[in-house]
């Protein structure tokens, strides 16, 4: 809907606007937030952008240097927050959900590519948490063993 139909259609509503610069929409203050972003996930791997808001991250050589650290580390607080992902594959009973997260992530049975996954997770969940503190932006990630997503 565009704006003037939904300030008929609620008065009271708050619409933000991207600045404009020469009747252009104005990016720059998006990229830049973008790059602040970039340079915290930049620290545990290789970016590759794939938007002014998406990045690919390759955590591979972060997840191998954790898997070593035989167990990883991960300070209470960072393991409650990788607990609050969501796995495919794994019940989701939102009662159990923590459960089995944490279950998942401490697998003993796991193969190796699960347990880079598993230290993926954490690793993303340390970096949230990095992002939040150090810009105040919220993001989000996804974790798989590539960047091509397959179905089957």
């Amino acid at each position: 809907m565009h704006g003037d139909e939904a300030k008929r259609v609620c008065p009271g509503i708050n619409l933000v606007q991207v600045p404009v610069a020469r009747g252009k929409a104005n990016l720059n203050l998006y990229r830049s937030a973008g790059a602040e972003v970039v340079v915290i996930l930049a620290s545990k791997g290789k970016c590759e952008r794939a938007s002014i808001d998406e990045v690919y991250l390759d955590l591979t050589d972060a997840a191998k240097e954790m898997l070593l650290q035989a167990p990883p580390d991960s300070p209470e607080g960072i393991f409650m927050e990788a607990t609050k992902s969501n796995i495919l594959g794994l019940p989701a009973d939102a009662s159990e959900k923590e459960k089995n997260v944490r279950a998942w992530l401490c697998q003993s049975e796991a193969d190796y590519q699960d347990k880079l996954l598993a230290c993926g997770a954490i690793i993303v969940a340390q970096l949230r948490v990095r992002v939040l503190e150090e810009t105040q932006f919220t993001c989000s990630a996804g974790i798989a063993h590539n960047k091509v997503y397959n179905e089957s």
